[in-house]
């Protein structure tokens, strides 16, 4: 099971891997809801979760001027708390 944000970029990263072994699922990594719901559609297509595999994050260039607090928050949440 393939997961990210947008279903157009995860469609287009398993179109040339076989469909009955692939599965795609939009979710977010900071919300533990869609987290929840990525693992249950696993176990229900795949029966089980044999490796995860965490390489979601998000890179912030600038300086602690340009950076927003909503940036700031929206990182953490992806970088440090999705993994969690």
């Amino acid at each position: 099971m393939i997961s990210g944000r947008t279903d157009k970029r995860l469609s287009e990263r398993t179109s040339k891997m076989p469909a009955d072994r692939t599965g795609t699922f939009v979710a977010n990594v900071s919300s533990r809801r869609d987290c929840d719901a990525l693992v249950a559609e696993t176990v229900e297509r795949f029966g089980r979760v044999d490796t995860l595999v965490n390489a979601a994050g998000m890179n912030l260039v600038g300086t602690i001027e340009e950076t927003s607090d909503e940036d700031w928050e929206e990182c953490i949440a992806s970088d440090l708390s999705g993994v969690f």
